[in-house]
C-alpha cells in the first residue's frame, strides 16, 4: 500500500494505491485502517514516538502554557493531548 499526499498552492491530492482518500468507500477506508495499524505494529520500536506526536498534534486538544518566548532558547511552551477513550 502506497500513501502519496501532494499539497501546495492550488495542488492537493491524498490518495492510496492511486485511488483519491475522498473517493474512499467505507469499507477501503476500514481496509488502509488495518493496513497501516500492521505497519505500525512492525515499526512501534522506530516510529511509535513520531505517531504519538503526529496523532496529538493533529487529531488532539492544543493549548499554549506560554506565549512569552524562552529567554534560553526562544521556543514557546505548548501541549496538546488527545483522549483516546471518548
Amino acid at each position: 500500500m502506497i500513501i502519496h499526499n501532494v499539497k501546495g498552492c492550488t495542488a492537493f491530492s491524498l490518495n492510496v494505491d492511486d485511488l483519491e482518500e475522498i473517493d474512499m468507500t467505507h469499507e477501503e477506508r476500514l481496509k488502509v485502517i488495518d493496513t497501516i495499524y500492521e505497519w505500525m505494529k512492525r515499526n512501534a520500536d522506530e516510529q511509535l514516538n513520531y505517531i504519538l506526536q503526529g496523532l496529538t498534534e493533529q487529531c488532539g486538544e492544543y493549548k499554549v502554557i506560554s506565549s512569552e518566548p524562552c529567554e534560553c532558547c526562544g521556543d514557546i511552551v505548548d501541549e496538546s493531548y488527545l483522549d483516546l477513550d471518548n
